[in-house]
C-alpha cells in the first residue's frame, strides 16, 4: 500500500530544492549582469570618449562614475587583478549570491580578492597562483586594530588620496592592502582620471597607535591577534 503523505513529502522537498536552486542561479545571474552591466560600460566608454570627459558613465551612472556595492546585508565577489599586454592593469569583478566561487588562475592574471559581506562584517582573502584562498566557515572575532588614515601615492600623481576602509573589515585574519584589495578600493571610491596604478604606488597605511606602515605593489596586511601591533606586513613573491 502506498504512503501518499510520504509520497507527497519528497515531493515537496524535491521541489522546494529546485525553486531554492534557480532562485540562487537568477540572484547569481542578475549579480553577474550588474557588474558586466558596468563593466562594458567602462569598455564602451574608454573607446569613444577620447576626452576623458565621462559623459557616458555621467549619463547612466547617475551622474557617479564610481563603482557601487549591492544594497544587501549578504553578497560575496572575486576581484581579478590581470596583467595586460600593454603593460597596464586590469580589474574585473564578479559578484554572487549562493556563496563563494573560487576561480582558477589563467596566465594574465596575477591576483584575486574573495570578499564575503556578512550581515556585520566582511571577509577578506586574497589567492595568487601560489596562495591557495582558503574559506571561512566560522564568524573571525573582531580585530583591536583601528586605523586613522590610509593615504595612496603615486609619483605621478600631483594629489595624495585618502581611501577608506569599512570597519566590518576589521576581523581577525582578514588580508587588506594587497594590490587586488587597493585598486578595489581606488575604484569604489574615485574616477580613473584621479588615480593612477601600476607598480610603483604606495600607500601610507596609520593605526590608532601612530604606528605608520608603507605598503607597495608585493605587500598586503594580515590582521593578526598574536602579533604586537594587531596586524602583520606579508610580502608576496
Amino acid at each position: 500500500m502506498f504512503d501518499f503523505t510520504s509520497i507527497k513529502t519528497k515531493i515537496t522537498n524535491v521541489v522546494g530544492a529546485i525553486v531554492e536552486a534557480a532562485q540562487k542561479k537568477t540572484v547569481d545571474t542578475l549579480f553577474s549582469m550588474f557588474w558586466i552591466g558596468n563593466y562594458y560600460l567602462a569598455l564602451l566608454e574608454k573607446h569613444f570618449d577620447k576626452n576623458n570627459s565621462h559623459w557616458l558613465v555621467q549619463k547612466i551612472l547617475w551622474r557617479n562614475p564610481t563603482l557601487k556595492e549591492p544594497y544587501l546585508d549578504f553578497w560575496y565577489s572575486c576581484t581579478t587583478l590581470t596583467k595586460r599586454v600593454d603593460g597596464g592593469f586590469g580589474f574585473n569583478e564578479k559578484y554572487t549570491y549562493s556563496g563563494i566561487e573560487i576561480q582558477d588562475f589563467v596566465p594574465t592574471e596575477i591576483e584575486k580578492c574573495y570578499i564575503s559581506r556578512m550581515s556585520d562584517y566582511y571577509i577578506s582573502k586574497i589567492g595568487t597562483p601560489k596562495i591557495n584562498y582558503h574559506c571561512i566557515d566560522t564568524v573571525p572575532e573582531k580585530s583591536k586594530v583601528k586605523f586613522i588614515s590610509i593615504l595612496y601615492g603615486h609619483k605621478n600623481m600631483s594629489n595624495i588620496l585618502t581611501l577608506k576602509l569599512d570597519p566590518m573589515y576589521l576581523r581577525e585574519g582578514n588580508n587588506l592592502f594587497s594590490k587586488s584589495f587597493v585598486l578595489r578600493l581606488l575604484k569604489y571610491s574615485y574616477t580613473a582620471d584621479q588615480y593612477v596604478f601600476d607598480e610603483n604606488y604606495e600607500l601610507k597605511v596609520m593605526d590608532d597607535k601612530i604606528r605608520t606602515s608603507v605598503l607597495g605593489f608585493n605587500k598586503y596586511m594580515v590582521l593578526d591577534s598574536a602579533s604586537k601591533t594587531g596586524y602583520t606586513i606579508i610580502n608576496v613573491e
